[in-house]
């Protein structure tokens, strides 16, 4: 008689299961793998260095320092010294002498030495080689445009990414850790110096290029423009940053990821009954904005829950409707249209 061996059968199922697993996951990474063309090979990014070009001048030299700069640094030289430090017309007879000023300050000169200890050599030659990649991702899906040049700058704490026409500015100040010495005197929440650090720089840096390619400028959105508006640009980061943490892309914390996770069908069925159609801001900005958690909800709970219900809306549309590249989708205005497609049923 053939005796039953309960072990031997049980092996066999998971293995059997383990096959099955592996098939669907190999069907899952092509399904989105197609969404993004073969990566490109493109040279190496240098970034420009303005706050070196800046802190390590000589106060003697900085007239003809800011020559250099100028001719350097194209429409961006403007944009700092007006729009993001706010020191009037570079023609000013006394811009030479604000900026020598600028240079020499205490406060600013430790800062830019703490920026140059916290990005060393190695930890910029590692954020080129992640500029680059996310640069050779989008030449392949965007091989038309031209790639923007991207600088460092110190901005006082006041921008962490800035986009213009042919560059993008990093405001390493703002990237210096969630427990930087000069952030408690700023009085800013804790809920945003968290994302503070060298490791959101990336996420931040992406979705400004994002959101300038893709302005978001409706004059009067509705809460599903902004729910789908903001899931585009967490599936654009998706795309750009497959290896990075969703809970780093979204600006959360683990367990407010995790929470989020578990109340999908709460968030969602909480957004319709709120008015999912509704353009009253001030009633739907509280799942929108930023806080340390939503304010009708439990401390527990995420804050901008609006967003995180937005990206799985969009990771379900792409699913639906292969035939959508990701130009296609960022393009896409119709939002009631997209909410449709994407058959989205948490």
């Amino acid at each position: 008689m053939l005796k039953y061996n309960i072990q031997s059968n049980i092996i066999k199922s998971i293995l059997t299961l383990l096959f099955i697993s592996i098939i669907f996951n190999a069907c899952q990474q092509s399904s989105v793998s197609n969404k993004i063309p073969e990566t490109k090979d493109i040279q190496t990014i240098k970034l420009l260095r303005l706050d070196k070009d800046l802190f390590e001048t000589p106060p003697s030299e900085i007239g003809n320092k800011l020559k250099t700069i100028q001719s350097n640094y194209g429409e961006f030289y403007n944009v700092y010294f007006l729009q993001i430090m706010n020191f009037g017309s570079t023609q000013n007879e006394q811009f030479t002498t604000l900026i020598g000023n600028f240079i020499q300050n205490s406060d600013f000169k430790t800062l830019a030495k703490d920026c140059d200890s916290i990005y060393n050599s190695q930890k910029i030659e590692a954020l080129e080689e992640n500029i680059t990649e996310v640069f050779a991702k989008y030449q392949a899906l965007y091989p038309n445009d031209t790639l923007p040049k991207v600088c460092t700058f110190i901005s006082g704490f006041n921008n962490g990414i800035v986009t213009t026409d042919g560059y993008i500015g990093i405001g390493l100040d703002l990237f210096l850790g969630e427990n930087y010495k000069f952030y408690p005197s700023l009085e800013i929440p804790d809920y945003l110096t968290r994302r503070y650090t060298p490791e959101h720089l990336m996420p931040m840096f992406v979705k400004g290029m994002a959101s300038y390619k893709y302005p978001f400028d409706l004059a009067k959105p509705r809460l599903i423009d902004v729910l789908v508006n903001e899931g585009k640009m967490l599936y654009f980061l998706d795309q750009m940053l497959p290896d990075t943490e969703d809970s780093l892309k979204i600006g959360y914390t683990n367990k407010q990821l995790e929470w989020s996770k578990s109340n999908e069908k709460n968030i969602y069925q909480l957004l319709i009954d709120e008015g999912l159609f509704s353009a009253d801001y001030l009633k739907y900005r509280k799942y929108s904005e930023e806080a340390p958690f939503t304010v009708s909800l439990t401390n527990e709970s995420a804050p901008r829950i609006a967003w995180y219900c937005g990206w799985q809306v969009i990771k379900k549309f792409m699913d639906n409707n292969p035939d959508y590249t990701l130009d296609m989708l960022m393009k896409e205005t119709d939002s009631q249209k997209i909410l449709s497609l994407s058959k989205y049923k948490p």
